[in-house]
Formats: structure tokens, sequence, C-alpha cells
């Protein structure tokens, strides 16, 4: 097999630092939901977005939504608004298995 790649740049400007840190702080807690830690200092911060995402197993179509999207600053907003969307379902989650290894009563 074999095929053609036309790699297109990325639209300029850079993301606004509040939807960085919105986006961070929704994958770090996302992660300490699930046990894990990921070290974000060699991450390649023109392309944050893929980093984090990439890092979790997300729904596919919102990845590839991601993949369409041509500005860094656009997808990591995109990001951090399905991370903090999903975040109460995964706390109910964790509850749940929480209350249901002990002995039934939430206390």
């Amino acid at each position: 097999m074999r095929a053609e790649v036309l790699l297109l740049p990325d639209e300029p400007g850079a993301p606004a630092p509040e939807d960085n840190a919105r986006a961070i702080q929704a994958h770090r807690e996302i992660m300490a939901l699930a046990g894990a830690v990921q070290d974000l200092s060699t991450a390649n911060r023109d392309a944050l977005s893929f980093a984090l995402a990439g890092s979790l197993p997300l729904d596919l179509d919102f990845k590839q939504k991601l993949l369409a999207i041509g500005s860094e600053a656009e997808r990591l907003r995109a990001l951090a608004t399905y991370l903090e969307t999903i975040l109460p379902n995964l706390r109910r989650a964790v509850r749940a298995r929480e209350t249901a290894g002990g002995n039934g009563h939430a206390h």
C-alpha cells in the first residue's frame, strides 16, 4: 500500500492561557481518577491537544474531529470543553466503584 501525505500547517495563533489551563487541569483530574500520571514536561506545546487527547481512551469520533481542526487554539478549547463534560460521569463511576468495593454504605 502506498499513500501520498499532504501535511497541513496549523493556522497561526497561540491558544489562550486559560484554555491551556482548563485542558491540562481536566486531563490531570481524569488521569488521577484512573490512578495514572502523565508527565507533560516533554510534550510539544504546539500540539499539546494531541498529547492530551492521545493519552486518553476518548471517543474515536471526537478524536477524528480534533484531527480535522486546523488550529491548536480551537483544538485545546474543544478538548477542554469535552473533558469537562465527561468528568462528572467519570467522578460518579469512580464513587460507585469505591462504594461497591466497600460495604455498600457511603460515608
